[in-house]
């Protein structure tokens, strides 16, 4: 068994950079059976900052209806109540209840029985820091024929890898799917226009936390809630990169502030003359060299220094 959780490991570090985050859940459910017996499944990721928010679900062997049905009887679902109180254990429907009390539940006859779900492993891993989580059930169609406590213990082990390889795959794709050049290296998140966030890497934390000490999440700090637009912003102790996602999404990336220094001696020249009002014409005039050449400085230095408008870069060389 310890071969075939290494070799599903290998396949899900290469699923990260091979297949969108669209299709990333649907391959690895798909993997995972190689590990597990299960007929369907459920992904859930959300938000419990206020309640229990979803903001993104996907469903291997089941129809969009099922989800439909579920929020007419999901209240009883003492299964999730479980897994979500359970801090990252990964439970097994039938630990809690007997196949007697299950078949007499409202839940079941309506719901569970109606999409061949007669036993389930569900995990729920809820990050504190921001208060995102991800919710991830198997389901089984057979009456007598449940999980076994070596597929839960195989579940729970790989519920951090899973998590972990689907953030990257997000931010994979969003980077892919972005005209700019993000930076993985760079603290990065995926947030919604109104500021709460999805998905983050390593760092953005602390980067949220130069602005405002005591930030925790999921909603940004509201000094920065403005600034959710596509472009450059300059915070002060950050600049904020924002591009538009699909889904109303957006992929935000803290930048530590660069400084004219980083410029070449001709890049501070044209940018100072610039940033002092002078037109492109009048800078070519004043130096010697063509229109198309102070264009050509004007964007890298833009680029260089990550700003967007003349009144930045004012800022910057000037000192307005």
């Amino acid at each position: 068994m310890d071969s075939r959780v290494n070799q599903f490991l290998l396949e899900l570090g290469k699923l990260t950079r091979t297949v969108s985050a669209e299709k990333f859940k649907h391959s690895i459910f798909i993997e995972l059976q190689n590990l597990i017996r299960f007929d369907s499944g459920l992904w859930i990721e959300g938000r419990v900052d206020i309640g229990i928010s979803e903001h993104s679900s996907m469903l291997f062997n089941q129809p969009d209806a099922m989800m439909e049905n579920y929020a007419r009887y999901g209240a009883e679902d003492y299964l999730r109540s479980a897994a979500t109180k359970g801090a990252g254990i990964t439970i097994n429907h039938d630990d809690l209840l007997t196949r007697a009390e299950f078949h007499e539940l409202e839940l079941y006859k309506n719901h569970c029985k109606k999409y061949c779900m007669e036993h389930a492993l569900s995990t729920a891993v809820t990050d504190v820091k921001t208060g995102c989580f991800s919710f991830f059930s198997f389901y089984r169609s057979t009456n007598g024929d449940g999980f076994s406590e070596q597929s839960r213990a195989i579940k729970q082990l790989l519920m951090p890898h899973l998590i972990s390889a689907y953030k990257t795959a997000v931010f994979i794709t969003a980077q892919t799917a972005s005209s700019n050049n993000f930076n993985e290296t760079q603290p990065l998140a995926i947030v919604d226009r109104y500021g709460v966030t999805y998905q983050q890497t390593e760092g953005w934390i602390e980067a949220m936390q130069k602005l405002v000490k005591r930030w925790r999440g999921p909603q940004l700090p509201v000094a920065i809630i403005t600034y959710l637009k596509p472009g450059i912003h300059r915070l002060g102790v950050i600049n904020l990169r924002v591009k538009q996602l699909e889904n109303e999404l957006l992929l935000c990336e803290a930048l530590e502030p660069r400084n004219r220094t980083e410029l070449s001696k001709r890049q501070r020249e044209i940018a100072k003359l610039y940033a002092k009002g002078l037109t492109r014409i009048e800078i070519s005039n004043k130096l010697g060299i063509t229109q198309n050449t102070v264009v050509s400085h004007l964007n890298k230095i833009f680029e260089r220094l990550e700003i967007n408008n003349k009144a930045q870069l004012a800022g910057l060389m000037l000192g307005k």
